[in-house]
């Protein structure tokens, strides 16, 4: 999961770009926040971010690679440890990507 949203952060990012990864925990959850300062998610695109083969340029000239299935990989792995996954986003701004996981003690 880790690996994929900073994939993605660094890949949607400028050339040199910042991305911060952020490891909270709380009484209840860990918290993983992964923030890039790219070209950020049109609103148009939320409700598809999380199906498979979604890319917000899926066109045959496209600059970034990829296959869109990582996020659609991601989520599920991260409910199936009770957890949630969310995202703000704001074009030409950036995204961060946030996941949360119960606290195990």
């Amino acid at each position: 999961m880790i690996v994929n949203l900073t994939s993605n952060a660094s890949k949607f990012s400028d050339e040199g770009g910042i991305v911060d990864i952020t490891l909270s925990l709380n009484a209840e959850n860990w918290l993983i926040e992964v923030t890039d300062r790219g070209c950020g998610i049109p609103e148009e695109f939320y409700d598809k971010i999380f199906m498979k083969f979604s890319q917000v340029d899926a066109s045959n000239t496209r600059k970034k690679g990829g296959s869109g299935l990582g996020l659609s990989i991601c989520k599920p792995i991260i409910e199936q440890m009770a957890g949630t996954i969310r995202f703000t986003s704001v074009v030409g701004l950036g995204t961060t990507f946030y996941i949360e996981l119960p606290r195990i003690i």
